[in-house]
């Protein structure tokens, strides 16, 4: 349970400012308890090194020597607390989706509170404003709650060494702390944590406020380390619990028939040949098609596929992106000549951006048990708050009769900011008056979920006087309907563009790209040039049929990063990409493993749009269907990623998102270094190098 706090919200709000404000839902897999390992997972975790104190002699230790009470506990604020067993609880409204925050953010706490990283473990904040907003996304969760966790630790290192003062009756400054315990060196006294919880649940916070000073980064010995995913090994045992894994008592399984235009509508249905099926229980219309409801997920499927629905086709039935393409041109004035015009001081170009699908390996899925008078969802998404609505929404009620649990998430990269899945669950649960497990075919999702906007973008540069090229776009504007954030979101299609373009410029000034990048960049940009181009190996002579390509961006303008790209290209025109060269500045760098793990994940990201994916509308409808042709970068076609930090800042910065944008464009521009052929359009093609 929850403990107590002895600082009221009125007070801890006075002391530090939160991180926003939003809807916050605790979480408790109930549904999951039998699936869980009976003995806690064990946790990697750093011992820190100790430093020998001077010799002092010792004295009569001073004080009583408590017993610890396993049901004590002390809050630091609204944010962490204590317990009897010396347990370190961060009350967090943050999201793990296999980005690494919640270790990261144990790791900040078990640093400051001198504890070893098993002792601290993470809980979903519960539902209160005051814990800030509950979506993850934005690679925001570090920059957020560094800081506050960070202070928090502090006040609560400061409370139980003003316990341990309390009870030895000797000077807060004699006291110090190392590994969950608190000394008093001249005595050679020693209390740990759990001996001291019920004295510093008497501490009032006010009090230590003052007194309470956070470690200086030489101070640390946690952050900085080198250290795996809290649940790596429940990951890898299969004892991990996602969405898929959630399973209720008398649970029915739902499917949903969509239209095949996207965001259609039902205008007629027959469900005799569906309900024909065995293992079919119920067939209903829904808000957004045709629910199926049976005893097994595939039995479904099958009721699914046997129904006859006339589909009201709607305002997309004619979208073509073919038809945006042309469309797009004429609104951004590109002339018929354009590319053949003998005006040697303007260098223009137009690059596109298809639509691109999020496709996380885990289906969307979710769990709903609807009741008189009360609902629970089992949903893992980024964006509880939205769940939350969208439940009260269908429902009717109240906050208060509605919990909203999250598993683990295979996967969300803006996916699961949408809650399309959510609703769905719920009224299905609700009409049929069961609980149900509502799971999207994979084809289902990557034809009828959301979309990376399709954009064409002209961009210009004066060669007379070359500063950061002049761009403007035409973009898909049917945000919310159609398209939704997709990882780095704006930045990847932004980069691609203008990473492309000043490459361009510096062929056409013969200057040398990263020279000329040095020249026009922001500065905050340049570090991380530099290094990149030097690990690198920035201008030495490449084999014929190889080239390397640079590129940089600051994603939301936090962090710079800027990738080196090395590629072969046969003469057949096929390419592979063999060594990728990666610095990122993100500031403080809490686990450096995370770090270069995130900038592997976008790079991956970043190649498989730009030499894979794309999706195609045709009369309203997509034509890629799975990972058959909607492929993604394979084991054999990853290259060697070399991932460089530049630590310049005392608190950090987001690196969730910050490898994608840069990785398009360096790929491309070495394309051209190999080749001397601009590629402007993703992805790749066959045939775009057949002449190489």
């Amino acid at each position: 349970m929850r403990p107590t706090s002895n600082l009221n919200r009125r007070e801890f709000l006075k002391a530090f400012s939160t991180a926003g404000t939003g809807l916050l839902l605790g979480v408790y897999l109930s549904a999951c308890d039998e699936a869980l390992p009976e003995s806690p997972t064990a946790i990697p975790s750093f011992t820190p090194t100790i430093e020998p104190t001077s010799t002092i002699e010792p004295t009569e230790t001073p004080g009583p020597n408590p017993t610890p009470n396993p049901e004590a506990s002390f809050e630091a604020s609204l944010f962490l607390s204590v317990d009897g067993r010396g347990l370190v609880t961060l009350y967090l409204p943050k999201i793990e989706m296999g980005q690494g925050t919640l270790t990261s953010l144990s790791m900040v706490a078990a640093d400051e509170l001198d504890v070893d990283l098993s002792q601290v473990q993470v809980e979903l904040s519960p539902i209160d404003p005051a814990y800030g907003k509950l979506r993850t996304a934005g690679s925001d969760s570090i920059q957020d709650y560094f800081s506050l966790i960070s202070q928090t630790g502090s006040i609560a290192r400061a409370m139980l060494v003003s316990a341990a003062a309390r009870l030895w009756e000797v000077p807060y400054e004699t006291c110090r702390t190392e590994d969950g315990s608190v000394f008093h060196d001249q005595s050679e006294a020693e209390l740990t944590y759990a001996q001291l919880v019920e004295t510093a649940a008497e501490i009032s916070i006010p009090d230590v406020v003052g007194i309470a000073e956070r470690k200086d980064a030489g101070e640390y010995k946690i952050i900085g380390q080198p250290i795996g995913h809290m649940d790596c090994q429940e990951i890898v045992d299969g004892s991990a619990i996602y969405g898929m894994d959630v399973n209720l008592p008398d649970m029915s399984y739902a499917t949903v028939a969509r239209c095949p235009v996207v965001r259609g509508n039902v205008a007629a249905f027959n469900a005799d040949q569906a309900l024909a099926v065995p293992g079919v229980q119920q067939v209903f219309e829904i808000d957004s098609g045709v629910a199926v409801v049976a005893d097994s997920t595939w039995a479904a499927i099958q009721g699914q596929r046997a129904l006859e629905i006339t589909w009201d086709e709607g305002r997309h039935a004619s979208l073509s992106t073919a038809d945006l393409r042309e469309s797009y041109l004429g609104e951004l004035g590109i002339p018929e000549s354009f590319g053949n015009e003998e005006n040697s001081g303007l260098l223009e170009a137009v690059y596109e951006v298809p639509f691109f699908a999020h496709a996380p390996p885990e289906p969307m899925n979710c769990v709903a048990d609807v009741r008189p008078g009360s609902c629970q969802v089992w949903a893992p998404t980024q964006e509880l708050e939205r769940a939350m609505r969208s439940a009260r929404s269908v429902t009717g009620l109240p906050q208060d009769a509605i919990q909203i649990h999250v598993p683990r998430i295979g996967g969300g990269f803006g996916r699961r900011l949408q809650v399309d899945y959510v609703e769905q669950a719920v009224e299905i649960s609700m009409k049929a008056g069961v609980p149900v497990k509502v799971t999207w075919r994979r084809e289902e999702d990557i034809q009828q979920g959301y979309f990376h906007p399709f954009s064409l973008h002209h961009a210009k540069a004066d060669l007379g006087d070359p500063g950061v090229p002049r761009i403007t776009s035409q973009t898909h504007d049917s945000w919310d309907e159609l398209t939704y954030a997709w990882r780095s979101v704006t930045n990847f299609t932004d980069a691609f563009v203008q990473e492309c373009f000043i490459d361009e410029m510096a062929a056409a000034l013969d200057r040398d790209p990263l020279e000329l990048r040095l020249a026009i960049e922001p500065p905050s940009l340049h570090p991380v040039l530099e290094l990149a181009a030097s690990k690198a190996g920035w201008g030495a002579s490449l084999p014929p049929g190889r080239g390397r390509g640079i590129a940089c961006w600051s994603t939301w303008g936090v962090t710079p990063v800027a990738q080196v790209a090395e590629v072969f290209v046969s003469s057949e025109g096929e390419v592979r990409v063999e060594r990728v060269v990666c610095a990122i500045d993100p500031g403080l760098v809490i686990n450096p493993d995370m770090v270069a793990a995130q900038m592997e994940g976008g790079i991956v990201w970043g190649l498989t749009a730009a030499l894979k994916e794309s999706i195609e509308f045709e009369n309203g409808r997509v034509q890629q269907s799975n990972f058959d042709d909607y492929p993604l970068l394979r084991f054999d076609e990853m290259p060697l990623v070399e991932v460089h930090l530049i630590e310049s800042r005392d608190r950090p910065t987001g690196v969730g998102e910050m490898g994608v944008p840069p990785a398009a464009p360096a790929l491309f521009n070495a394309i051209y270094n190999a080749t001397g052929q601009r590629i402007r359009r993703m992805p790749l093609r066959p045939g775009d190098l057949q002449n190489s």
